[in-house]
Order: C-alpha cells, then sequence, then structure tokens
C-alpha cells in the first residue's frame, strides 16, 4: 500500500536542524492562519512522495537546482527544485545501509559499464573514450555510486575494501582523472581514482575521522575527532602536509570535529563540538578571525 505524503516548500533562508521533526500543517492551513504571510513567505510547490507503508524522509539534499530525498528504505528520489517536478527514483541500495551525503559533479568522464559493481577495471583506452555526463556521486558504508544525474541511470558502483565513516569529496587532478577522497572506520583516509574504480592510496589520519574531507585549489583538508585540521597536497602517492591547526601559527580547536566542513575561495569553515566555528586561510592556516562562540 502506498500513502500519499506531502512535500511542502517554502521560499526561505532557512537553517534545518537534524534531528528535529516539527510537525507541520498543511499547506492550506499554515496560508489560512497567516503563519507564512506574515513573514512575507508562501507555499511554491508540493508534490506526492508516493511512499510506501511504514516509509518516511530520512533526509534532503539541495544542490544547486535538484532536490535529492532519501527515504528510510534508501529509495533516493531527484526531483527540480524550483518546479517541483519529478525526475527519477534509484533503488540500488539495500534497505538499512547508511548513505551520506550526495554531491555534483559536471562533464564527468569515467567508464560506465561498472554499474554491477564487476572487479573488472577498465583499461586506459577505454577510460580516454568515455563520454562526459553530469554526475550526482555518493557512497555507502560499502561502496561508492556514480548516477547519470539527468536519467537516474547507474553509471559506476565501485566497491570498498573498507567500512566507510565518511562522505566524499571529488576533485580532477591534472591529468583528468576524478579522484574520490573518504574516510574510513579505522582513521584513514583514502583516494580513489573513479576513472579507472581503483585505490590510489590510504594514510592513517592519527584519529577517528567523522567528517567528511574538503578538496579544494588541489589542497585535501581532513579533520578528525581530536579536533586537529590536516591540509595537504594531493598527490598520486598520498598527500603531502602543509600544515595543521596545531601548529603555533595556526589555531588549535578543542573539541572532536563531527560536522562536515565548508571550502571555498574565503577559506575553511569548521563546525567544532566545543561550540565554536573556526575559520582558517587555506594556505597557511592561519585564523581568518577569532572563533565565533554558538
Amino acid at each position: 500500500m502506498r500513502f500519499a505524503t506531502s512535500l511542502p516548500v517554502w521560499m526561505t533562508l532557512a537553517a534545518v536542524m537534524a534531528g528535529c521533526a516539527p510537525k507541520i500543517p498543511p499547506p492550506d492551513e499554515l496560508a489560512q492562519r497567516g503563519a507564512l504571510e506574515g513573514a512575507g513567505l508562501g507555499v511554491y510547490w508540493q508534490v506526492d512522495l508516493a511512499l510506501e507503508e511504514n516509509e518516511t524522509v530520512a533526509r534532503l539534499d539541495l544542490l544547486g537546482n535538484d532536490l535529492y530525498c532519501l527515504t528510510s528504505r534508501n529509495r533516493l528520489m531527484a526531483l527540480d527544485a524550483a518546479r517541483g517536478l519529478w525526475r527519477w527514483t534509484l533503488t540500488s541500495v539495500a534497505p538499512g545501509e547508511r548513505v551520506f551525503a550526495p554531491l555534483h559533479v559536471d562533464a564527468m568522464t569515467v567508464p560506465t559499464h561498472l554499474a554491477g559493481g564487476t572487479p573488472d577495471r577498465p583499461g586506459l583506452e577505454v577510460t580516454a573514450k568515455a563520454e562526459p555526463f553530469d554526475a550526482v556521486i555518493f557512497n555507502t558504508l560499502t561502496s561508492v555510486l556514480v548516477v547519470e544525474r539527468a536519467t537516474g541511470k547507474l553509471a559506476m558502483k565501485v566497491p570498498l575494501d573498507f567500512a566507510a565513516a565518511t562522505g566524499g569529496a571529488v576533485a580532477q587532478d591534472p591529468s583528468g582523472r576524478f579522484l574520490y577522497y573518504l574516510a574510513s572506520v579505522d582513521g584513514r583516509c583514502h583516494a580513489l581514482d573513479l576513472s579507472r574504480a581503483l585505490s590510489l592510496w590510504s594514510t592513517d589520519m592519527g584519529g577517528a575521522v567523522r567528517a567528511a574531507p574538503a578538496v579544494y585549489g588541489g589542497v585535501l583538508f581532513v579533520a578528525d575527532e581530536n579536533g586537529v585540521l590536516h591540509a595537504g597536497l594531493s598527490e598520486t602517492t598520498g598527500p603531502k602536509g602543509l600544515w595543521d591547526s596545531n601548529r603555533t601559527d595556526s589555531q588549535a580547536m578543542h573539541g572532536a570535529v563531527l560536522a562536515d566542513m565548508h571550502v571555498d575561495e574565503h577559506g575553511c569553515f569548521v563546525p567544532c563540538e566545543d561550540n565554536r566555528l573556526y575559520a582558517f586561510d587555506r594556505t597557511s592556516g592561519k585564523a581568518l578571525w577569532p572563533a565565533l562562540v554558538c
């Protein structure tokens, strides 16, 4: 039996708080009560998710104009965020397995014959002939999945020989390879070459890692549960250390890093369990401003 579940969307700048599940009245009731009008807001669209019995929405991820809805049975649904139009549903992950947050890669060129997770590895000739496509990538505890963003077709599934502890980050190196970085439950950071479905390297971070690595401008950033942020150049044999937050000219954090960081042209921003938000210069590791007490 299917249950019609409406997903109302409000056009607003909002902070989504994990773990909170407030009871939301129907959109019509909200409009009648003037709850949205008073804030200058209104219902933009709603869509019937057609969930199965006892199936619930586990997580929403907004990437550009794509809204991804993951259900408690690991069905991944993609919708047009601007119009509420259904795009596709992916059912390639077994129920009960943890699914980490997705990310987008444009014009990705990887062979698409590994969707079944076959151990065969594509040769350089096959890789060179791969046609580019826009992808959405995510990993579970046991594999990395590359999906064609427009159709929802599974393009590649790379089995992992370790248990993943985090989601991933992806970057294209100077040779054109698409590299995927993630951490395992034993505190190691791993780099995978998605172009050939190969493991490049793994390195011990010196502590458990629960926040997804980040990569920007050829530099890999990894923060651990000891409250240390590591930055290093990503190379074929492993990251070449640039700095870490325990250096005297950086700023020490006083708690575990469990939530994902954000890195862009302005700097590296890290939320810490000591209730502070830290900001680091990407190249030197120096503090951009005093830690913000939250």
